[in-house]
């Protein structure tokens, strides 16, 4: 280990801009408002999470008595050759807030190993994956070949002694899985408690929405046949790892020395992650083929009934064309209404006319009667 891989750095001496700056680093800018401080502007990009640099008050030029800002990349690595002096960029800065002490830029480096006596090999990161190591078998002078699974963190030099680095077999991460399958008992427990909610929400008169799946026989069977694979034995398995109880995964004890658990009874799934560690210990490798030929049989439960083209889309596929229809019914039947309501008030207003003349003839034929001699 020869070169650690480092940051580029710019210097710079700030002036506090008398009106709103834009400060334009790496093509991203940074806001300044009138009268604002060096602290305000490394504040305003430490802050910015899409920000390139990182910037530091490093104290007072002694010359002109101004705050001094250094702005370093937040990767590391040797820049371009199209910009030697570093990545750091300032494009533009309109109410001239900086002013760049060139006397002390740095380029970023990259860090320079070898392995095994190798070649020398570059990383622009210090955190180097992927490690390249030689390969004699190959046959070809120079020729490298991958560690699978193995990363190097570099954090000194070492010069002409060499360290020591010993790689054993590749090993599952314990945390990473429980964590995954922690995550997937908490998703579970969640599908099952809102499958519950629906099942059990009773009709409402006032409320259209409420209790539409109210005892739904299709729900009930997936929730059934979900609770069902968490204790189901994965066929075509060899070894002591053929159900998820054997990694931990169980709803628990209904009951024990105190009360009844309800989240048990509920059907509820909790994690016994001593139980799970020590599968992982003893055949990770079983634990690896059981999880994978027990959640393709879960998928295929699961998408059978909510998945593109299952049970549930069927049945919302038939709800839709049948609202349809009745929409459509009900806008025929209001069309007809309104002709035969049209119809009605053009029959009451003839009518209405009818009595308005027999009144009227009625009114004559009495006055002509009144107007005959008595005899």
């Amino acid at each position: 280990m020869t070169a650690l891989a480092g940051a580029s750095q710019r210097t710079f001496l700030f002036s506090s801009p008398s009106s709103a700056d834009t400060v334009t680093i790496d093509g991203h800018d940074t806001n300044l408002a009138a009268g604002a401080s060096a602290q305000d502007f490394a504040g305003a990009i430490n802050n910015d999470k899409n920000a390139t640099v990182w910037a530091t008050v490093t104290g007072t030029d002694p010359t002109t008595q101004k705050p001094v800002v250094v702005l370093s990349e937040r990767n590391t690595g040797a820049p371009p050759a199209a910009n030697p002096n570093g990545f750091v960029t300032v494009t533009n800065d309109s109410g001239g807030a900086l002013s760049e002490q060139t006397q002390y830029a740095v380029a970023g480096t990259n860090a320079a190993y070898s392995i095994n006596g190798g070649p020398t090999q570059y990383s622009t990161s210090n955190t180097i994956t992927g490690v390249a190591v030689a390969n004699p078998n190959s046959g070809t002078p120079g020729a490298t070949q991958t560690i699978p699974g193995v990363t190097l963190n570099l954090n000194g030099l070492t010069g002409s002694t060499p360290v020591t680095v010993t790689v054993g077999a590749p090993a599952p991460s314990t945390q990473k899985i429980q964590t995954a399958v922690q995550q997937f008992i908490t998703d579970y427990n969640s599908a099952i408690s809102q499958i519950q909610t629906q099942l059990t929400q009773t009709p409402s008169s006032s409320d259209p929405t409420q209790g539409t799946l109210y005892g739904d026989t299709d729900l009930q069977q997936l929730l059934a046949g979900m609770r069902q694979m968490m204790v189901a034995t994965v066929g075509g398995l060899t070894g002591s790892m053929s159900s998820m109880l054997d990694v931990g995964v169980s709803t628990g004890a209904s009951t024990g020395t105190g009360a009844i658990s309800h989240s048990a009874l509920a059907g509820d799934l909790t994690l016994d992650t001593n139980v799970l560690s020590s599968a992982l210990a003893g055949n990770a490798s079983g634990v690896h083929s059981m999880l994978q030929s027990w959640s393709i049989k879960f998928s295929s439960l699961v998408d059978a009934e909510a998945g593109p083209g299952g049970t549930l889309s069927v049945r919302m596929q038939a709800e839709t064309s049948q609202s349809s229809f009745l929409a459509t019914q009900i806008q025929n039947l209001t069309e007809a209404n309104q002709v035969k309501q049209n119809q009605l008030v053009r029959e009451f207003a003839a009518m209405e006319a009818a009595l308005s003349q027999n009144q009227s003839t009625s009114s004559w034929l009495t006055s002509q009667l009144a107007a005959l001699p008595t005899p």
